[in-house]
């Protein structure tokens, strides 16, 4: 078994138990760190830990499967085999990665798999069945990484470019004293973020090939460091290009995040470091509230970025100024519990309304709430928008009358919302020359809704004539429509504000770059040819006379979405349509 800190970290080898498998790794530092294993006639196996500060991580569960291997060949920008690439896989984990540092790997005895003179490479001891990321990489080109090639392929190929080199300095931040073999690790921001790592010679230099794109990248060694992760554009419009990083002394920020109400310390929390305007750090806090940040010299500000079951803190920002080598106290960051809100739900003459369905939409939660024989409905949550705002939908359950709710920390108990009418909004999809678009996206955002994404409540798609119609749209709400027919192709419509039962003709939203695109509007989901493996599938006769609500998910997100899918079907009882989840192809209905 094998842990590494990080591509720039050292590889730490532990071996398992004789009797039931079981590994130990001491001291380990906090942060993102991956765990793999290898055993003879089995294939890699790992996962990635998050390990707060002084926190014991148990439980750890590592499967090792049948190996199999990927063949394939490599070429340059000509087609002519590229010979001494190395090639390196990364396993996809859910919500995670796991590289294999073959390189590292080699002082434990592996071989590295490097391409023949005739470009070939198998790749092998990998589990069968899996998707892997390759990285293939080689001294006279950029690195190349290729996303979800299936093990067990057999005619892989890869095209390296000669890229831009990119030629480098590390010096000191005070002196511009080079600094010898000190390592950088450039990220790429675009997928499938792959990650380089370069390392200075005896003159403080280096250089590497890299594609035209946006990089993160970070220098260290030798106890300096440079201040966080600095962009590194590389505009592809020069063969070369030169960059230099500077790095400075380090020290220890060190504080404890505490609960405003019980003033015990709160694990789990993200806390991130910046540094000059670059990010720098993300640690979690152990089981006390603890944490620890390593820092470059200078001005440093921490913060706290996520905390789950906790509001955002009004002062949540601490500057502090780090000398080289010291060690540095921060203030306590005291947080609230998030509130437990409750939401009195109305008919449209201010009744109150039982079994009303409630959804919160931001932040975005999977399920559905029903109010009680009073109309209220409690709503617990984990996590608020960074601006305290929670948005929500509430929805009368046999009628078509809705309304959209928003609740501050303030509006925790006795807030109220009237359901009213639902309203009807039409028009069409059309590129800058005219011509109608089938099969655009076509949703509806609050006018105002900076965010990134922002937050859709319906979303429906052109037909062939690129005409859409929504019958389901909330009065009194400050909207605009958005169409989309690509990943960065949109339209939007004027400002527009409904009255109950209301009506409107939005005319053309034109998608300036919108052209013909693949569109399953009108086609057959053909989900029941999937393999059954929960419940009963239903009669031709069954499917024509009840609309179905079809769910494609991954392993991991299947049992939320199964409970889900089985709470709104128990909810609508009689009037539910079929409700069917797709797990990695396999069928429950």
């Amino acid at each position: 078994v094998f842990m590494e800190r990080g591509l720039a970290g050292s590889l730490f080898e532990a071996k398992t138990s004789p009797s039931d498998g079981s590994f130990c790794f001491d001291d380990v530092p906090p942060g993102i760190v991956g765990v793999f294993a290898i055993a003879e006639g089995l294939a890699f196996g790992g996962c990635s830990v998050n390990v707060g500060f002084g926190e014991p991580v148990t439980g750890l569960s590592i499967a090792l499967n049948p190996p199999g291997v990927i063949q394939g060949k490599v070429a340059d920008f000509q087609g002519e085999p590229v010979a001494g690439a190395r090639i390196a896989p990364v396993l996809m984990l859910p919500g995670a990665k796991v590289g294999i540092p073959l390189n590292k790997l080699a002082a434990f005895g592996f071989q590295e798999c490097i391409t023949g003179a005739d470009g070939a490479f198998a790749l092998g001891r990998l589990p069968q069945g899996a998707s892997v990321l390759l990285k293939v990489s080689h001294p006279l080109y950029a690195q190349e990484g290729l996303s979800d090639v299936r093990v067990g392929e057999q005619a892989v190929r890869v095209t390296l470019q000669n890229g831009v080199l990119v030629r480098g300095a590390v010096v000191s931040r005070d002196g511009g004293v080079p600094i010898v073999n000190a390592l950088i690790v450039i990220r790429n921001t675009q997928p499938p973020m792959d990650s380089v790592v370069a390392q200075t010679d005896s003159q403080g230099q280096f250089a590497v090939h890299l594609k035209p794109g946006i990089y993160l990248y970070q220098a260290g060694g030798n106890e300096l460091r440079s201040p966080g992760w600095a962009k590194l554009i590389v505009t592809g419009q020069t063969l070369e290009q030169q960059t230099t990083l500077r790095v400075a002394g380090t020290g220890t920020l060190f504080g404890k995040v505490a609960d405003a109400k019980s003033g015990k310390g709160i694990p789990g929390v993200e806390v991130k470091l910046t540094a000059f305007g670059n990010p720098a750090e993300l640690v979690r806090t152990g089981p006390d509230g603890a944490f620890e940040l390593q820092a470059v010299e200078g001005e440093n500000i921490v913060a706290i970025a996520s905390a789950p079951g906790f509001l955002n803190p009004e002062r949540g920002v601490v500057r502090a100024t780090l000398e080289n080598g010291q060690r540095k106290e921060l203030p306590t960051f005291w947080l609230a519990p998030i509130p437990s809100y409750s939401l009195h739900v109305l008919d449209e003459n201010q009744n109150p309304l039982p079994g009303a369905i409630v959804t919160v939409l931001r932040p975005a939660q999977v399920g559905w709430r029903l109010t009680d024989a009073q109309g209220h409905v409690p709503l617990q949550l984990g996590v608020v928008p960074e601006d305290g705002r929670i948005v929500g939908l509430a929805e009368h359950r046999t009628k078509p009358f809705a309304a959209l709710f928003a609740l501050k920390p303030s509006d925790a108990s006795g807030a109220k919302v009237q359901l009213l009418p639902l309203s009807t909004v039409r028009g069409t999809v059309a590129s800058a020359k005219g011509k109608p678009l089938e099969g655009a996206v076509v949703g509806a955002v609050f006018a105002d809704d900076a965010s990134d994404p922002p937050l859709p409540f319906w979303r429906t798609l052109s037909r062939p004539d690129g005409q859409f119609e929504w019958n389901g749209v909330v009065p009194y709400a400050p909207l605009r429509c958005v169409a989309q027919t690509g990943a960065s192709a949109s339209g939007f419509s004027a400002r527009y504000t409904l009255e109950p039962s209301g009506s409107m003709d939005l005319g053309s939203l034109i998608v300036p770059e919108g052209g013909k695109q693949p569109t399953v509007y009108g086609k057959t989901l053909r989900w029941y040819e999937q393999p059954l493996a929960a419940g009963e599938m239903p009669t031709k006769e069954q499917r024509e006379s009840s609309p179905a609500v079809v769910v494609y998910c991954a392993a991991h997100e299947a049992q939320v979405l199964l409970e889900s899918l089985a709470g709104a079907h128990t909810i609508l009882g009689a009037d539910s349509p079929l409700f069917v989840l797709v797990v990695s192809g396999v069928a429950a209905v």
